[in-house]
């Protein structure tokens, strides 16, 4: 079973409910950074499915699938052919020395270039060519997406058998999962920290840690699922920051700039702070980078139960307590992190005094000279007319 996990940022903003006034909270945040090395937004290449981003040479390795060949992207938007393969190129990978893996559709076979043989050829070779070699076979298996981890270890996707493969040293392979993936992967990517990503070709993206993939012989992991991308990804490739990345999605190469560190925007809180009042909170156009937002209220710091929308109507529970709301907001196409700003505007409310009743004998019945009280339930007409027959009768009794 797949497990789930989604870090998020979140912000929170408090409100004391006092009546009559009308109070607001915001949180200020310092601006993202600028994305590493200004590389280019979305360079549309004519088919771009693998990617893999070179750090130390400040390359980005794309197989341009239509085109037949693997191209290489600086961050001018630059492209240059590197490898002429004659064949749809599906996946591609650069170890930490520069050496070029790539896959082919359809095909069995991993593909390497050294980066020396690539030096010495004038930096493009053809797959028909002796410096073009088979690094790796899988038997009646198709390879798409591969990648290299930090410690140069090759991993490879087989659509066939839906496998993720450990590729060693001694040519032998082995299946790292114990349940394969619902769906085909599509791109593979590593962190610089060596947690490896993995998105399938329905956009759900998953994890495994660097901690699970560094055992010897681990043959038993699992794909821990963060989330479901805006867009159709055939490729990632991380910036050497570890968040930044690129996205390839057949056609285009979307840069995808996490700001560093992640950080939550702003929150505001509006309405009046009294009992009957309804509060609601905005999100400042500082949460570009996020795509959606959920909503807690809180009264004196636990959830309200069913308080999950933008807006809360204060009741006669909150009266005396500091209502707060907490906003998280979901990174579009990325997991950055855990971010938790806090701030806090409370005020105590006094409790409300009971009313004095100085009317009370106002409710007690009138009484009418005989003792018989006037003022019950009957009709009004009839007391009218009782009321007048006493009066006539003392006025005759006067003048008598």
């Amino acid at each position: 079973m797949l497990s789930r996990s989604r870090k998020r940022a979140s912000v929170s903003v408090s409100l004391g409910v006092v009546a009559g006034a009308v109070l607001a909270s915001s949180i200020a945040v310092a601006p993202a950074v600028a994305v590493p090395s200004d590389w280019p937004d979305a360079p549309v290449m004519e088919s771009a499915y693998g990617i893999a981003f070179d750090a130390p040479r400040d390359k980005l390795y794309v197989a341009d699938r239509w085109a037949e060949s693997i191209v290489t992207l600086d961050e001018t938007g630059q492209q240059t052919t590197v490898v002429d393969a004659w064949d749809n190129t599906a996946g591609v990978a650069v170890n930490s020395v520069g050496d070029i893996y790539f896959t082919i559709d359809g095909d069995q076979h991993i593909y390497r270039v050294a980066a020396t043989d690539l030096a010495a050829a004038g930096g493009s070779v053809s797959l028909t060519s002796d410096t073009a070699e088979i690094a790796y076979t899988t038997p009646g298996n198709y390879l798409y997406a591969l990648a290299v981890a930090p410690d140069d270890t090759l991993y490879v996707y087989t659509s066939s058998d839906d496998q993720l493969l450990r590729m060693n040293s001694d040519g032998s392979s082995l299946s790292i999962l114990t349940h394969a993936p619902a769906h085909d992967i599509s791109a593979l990517a590593f962190t610089p920290s060596g947690d490896l990503y993995a998105v399938d070709d329905w956009r759900m993206k998953y994890t495994i840690p660097a901690g699970q993939l560094a055992a010897p012989a681990a043959s038993s992991l699992e794909l821990d699922y963060l989330e479901s991308l805006t867009i159709d990804a055939a490729g990632l490739a991380f910036f050497g920051d570890g968040r930044s990345h690129y996205i390839a999605d057949y056609d285009t190469v979307h840069l995808v700039a996490v700001p560093t560190p992640a950080v939550a925007g702003t929150a505001t809180i509006t309405g009046a702070s009294e009992v009957g009042s309804t509060l609601a909170v905005t999100v400042g156009s500082d949460w570009s980078y996020w795509s959606t937002f959920t909503y807690r209220w809180l009264r004196d710091g636990a959830a309200i139960t069913d308080a999950t929308n933008a807006s809360y109507a204060v009741t006669a529970d909150d009266a005396g307590a500091a209502i707060s709301v907490e906003v998280t907001g979901f990174a579009k196409d990325f997991d950055p992190g855990i971010v938790s700003v806090m701030a806090s505007n409370t005020i105590e409310v006094p409790e409300t005094s009971p009313a004095s009743d100085d009317s009370a004998h106002d409710s007690e019945p009138e009484l009418a000279a005989t003792g018989v009280d006037m003022t019950s339930a009957m009709p009004a007409a009839i007391l009218l007319l009782l009321m007048g027959a006493i009066a006539l009768r003392r006025s005759r009794r006067r003048l008598a």
